[in-house]
Order: structure tokens, then C-alpha cells, then sequence
């Protein structure tokens, strides 16, 4: 959505007024997209019980965030997508027992091993890989926003991709206090980040562990 700043302060007082409710409407309804998913027709005879959810990788150009950040965007992103799994009645291993599987065969996500060999690995029917394709926030005057955009893919232990989604979303505020608004927005992300993950993995068809309740993975090393 543009908004022609310039054209409206022309206007005086009546630009200004006209301003402020346009902001106020974007930020009660933010900007929101559909999830565009696919899901591949060999999925209900290949639906998966357990799912190992590898390490987020991240797009080029994503977004500048130091370091603690990023990282920390990240592990927010997988505990909550691991989480979301489990109440599809998806069986997962947790992201650390996923760590200790790749670290001794010094694999990770961004590198050219296959879904194939990571299933194989981790011993589970499927593996979700994620990337954050955009993760920019900025704060202008008494405006605030944070856009987010991220792709997740399934694939199944042949290799076989199985779903499919991407979904971008932005956020934004406008407040007085601009430390508050920035808390708000930006700093504290975690809600943002839950409602983005709901959102995508209501395209996911339900899971059906409870067949395979006998598997379980404390063992993994």
C-alpha cells in the first residue's frame, strides 16, 4: 500500500487529517497476504508420522540484524513451527536431539546434503526445511513496522516434496511513546512470530502419530 506523503501535506490541515487516518487504518489492519501452499497429491499415501524440523536457514539479503539477533529470530522461529507440529499430531524430535544428529555427521541445513539423507539420518518419514526470505523492521518518528516473509517445504524420506508455503506479512504501530512502540513492534516479536506460524501450518494437513506412538526419540544421540 503507497501512501503519496507529499500530495496530502499540499492539502494543510485537511492532508494531515487524512494522513492520520489512513495510518491508523493500516496499522489496525496490517498488511497481510494469503498463504500460497501447495500440497503434492502422493501426500495421503505418503503422509508422514514423524518430522524432523531442521535448523532455519536464511535468504540473502533478508533483512541487516546483528548477530544475537538473527540467531535468536531463528530459534524462535523453529521451537514454535516444532511446537505447532505436535498439536497436528506430527511426532518430532527435538530441535537438539536434530543438532546432535547433523553436528556428528557434520551436516547442516544450508550445506548440499539431501532431504533424502537427512530423513535417513534422523530416522524420521519427513524433514521441514525453512527460510526466512525477509525479516525487516524500521521506525520512523512515531511509525513502527516489521515485515516478515519465510517459505517451508516437507519432504518426504524419498525426497519427495510433499507441501509447500510461502507467506509474508507486515506489522506496524503508531504511538507517542516511540520506546514503547519499539518494544512493542520489533523487540518483542514472539506473538508476531506465532500468529505467522499458525497462519502457515493451517495449510498443512493433520498428521496421524497417533499410529506411531511406538516411536519415540529420546535415543537419538
Amino acid at each position: 500500500m503507497r501512501i503519496n506523503i507529499k500530495s496530502l501535506y499540499r492539502h494543510g490541515a485537511l492532508g494531515a487529517s487524512l494522513l492520520f487516518a489512513v495510518i491508523i487504518t493500516v496499522v489496525a489492519t496490517g498488511c497481510s497476504h494469503t498463504v500460497h501452499h501447495t500440497v503434492d497429491e502422493r501426500f495421503a499415501s505418503r503422509a508422514p508420522h514423524t518430522v524432523a524440523v531442521l535448523p532455519i536457514e536464511w535468504a540473502e539479503g533478508s533483512g541487516a540484524l546483528d548477530t544475537a539477533q538473527y540467531k535468536d529470530v531463528a530459534r524462535v522461529f523453529r521451537a514454535m513451527t516444532y511446537e505447532k507440529l505436535r498439536t497436528l499430531d506430527y511426532l518430532s524430535p527435538t530441535p537438539e536431539s536434530v543438532d546432535r544428529v547433523l553436528g556428528k555427521r557434520g551436516s547442516s541445513a544450508t550445506g548440499t546434503t539431501s532431504p533424502a539423507d537427512f530423513s535417513k539420518a534422523l530416522d524420521t518419514d519427513a524433514v521441514l526445511k525453512t527460510e526466512i526470505i525477509e525479516w525487516e523492521s524500521n521506525i520512523v518518528v512515531t511509525y513502527a513496522y516489521l515485515k516478515v516473509k519465510a517459505r517451508f517445504s516437507l519432504y518426504s524420506k524419498e525426497g519427495v516434496k510433499l507441501w509447500s508455503a510461502e507467506y509474508d506479512t507486515t506489522e506496524s504501530d503508531i504511538r507517542m511513546d516511540k520506546e514503547t512502540m519499539e518494544l512493542a513492534i520489533i523487540k518483542v516479536y514472539e506473538p508476531r512470530v506465532q500468529r505467522f506460524i499458525n497462519d502457515v501450518f493451517s495449510t498443512l494437513p493433520l498428521g496421524n502419530a497417533s499410529s506411531e506412538k511406538k516411536r519415540y526419540f529420546d535415543w537419538l544421540p
